[in-house]
Parts: structure tokens; sequence; C-alpha cells
């Protein structure tokens, strides 16, 4: 989830919720899309190599997110998005910070 989704969504449980409370967007997404994503945003994609001789893993992992999503919360950011902002940022702050 995008961090300034999970800053609005920490806020939102401090207010509403008490006891413990999943927090996450709502939506699964798989290593290989995750990785697949940051690659072709950086622009890495023919570095990514894949051993097929690995085990897959976990499909994937989904939490029980009843308890924020009754606050009214969601988030605004979809994952593509979310990574592009985030890379933007942090390209931004690498290049100031070699200027």
């Amino acid at each position: 989830m995008y961090s300034g989704d999970v800053a609005r969504a920490l806020l939102t449980i401090a207010d509403n919720v008490e006891g413990p409370v999943n927090l996450g967007s709502g939506s699964v997404n798989a290593i290989r899309v995750i990785v697949e994503t940051l690659a072709e945003v950086t622009g890495l994609q023919d570095r990514v190599v894949w051993d097929a001789s690995k085990p897959d893993g976990q499909d994937h992992r989904a939490y029980d997110l009843t308890k924020l999503f009754a606050t009214g919360f969601r988030p605004h950011m979809e994952f593509r998005d979310g990574i592009r902002a985030t890379y933007a940022w942090y390209a931004a702050q690498a290049h100031n910070a070699r200027a």
C-alpha cells in the first residue's frame, strides 16, 4: 500500500478502531507482478532473472480487512501508481543528493 494511504489508514484506525486491526489495501499482488512492475517502472526489465528450478512459494496472502473497511477507509492510490510515485520521489531525491 502507498505510504500516503498507510498514513491515512493509521489515523483512521487511531480515531475509530479499538483492539488489533489488519492494515492493507484489499488487493493482492503476486510477487511476480510486484517484481515485474518494479522492473518496468525503473527500466530494469532486462535485469530480472527468474530461477525456474526454485519453488514458486506462496501463491498469495490476504488478510481480513473488515474492521478497517468498516470505518469507511479505502486506499486512494492504485498499486502501479504508488510504485511509480514512489520511484519518481526516490529518483528526485537521488538526483538532488548528487547535485
